[in-house]
């Protein structure tokens, strides 16, 4: 995932990309079901593939927390921070 800063160095028309990305990877995120320890050695012991844990996806927890923020945002206020209307949100970290 794209640390916020790196936004800034991408022409504006790859930061729509880029954003758009990290709000589809939000939505899969919410949609996944969460990791749990103690359920997923007992789903290994009977065969069972558990759900993946963010390290295993190479995600921090502050990648995921953005990311899930981003689908949560309605899709007016959404496109305008796309377009830079709403700056206020690339100061998040």
């Amino acid at each position: 995932m794209v640390h916020l800063c790196y936004y800034l160095l991408i022409p504006p028309h790859a930061q729509s990309y880029a954003l758009r990305a990290e709000r589809k990877m939000g939505e899969l995120l919410k949609a996944t079901e969460r990791a749990n320890i103690a359920r997923d050695k007992k789903a290994k012991l009977q065969g069972v593939t558990p759900p993946p844990t963010l390290a295993e996806l190479d995600l921090t927890y502050r990648e995921s927390s953005r990311a899930q923020l981003i689908a949560d945002l309605p899709d007016d206020v959404f496109e305008e921070i796309e377009i830079g209307k709403n700056v206020a949100w690339r100061g998040r970290k």
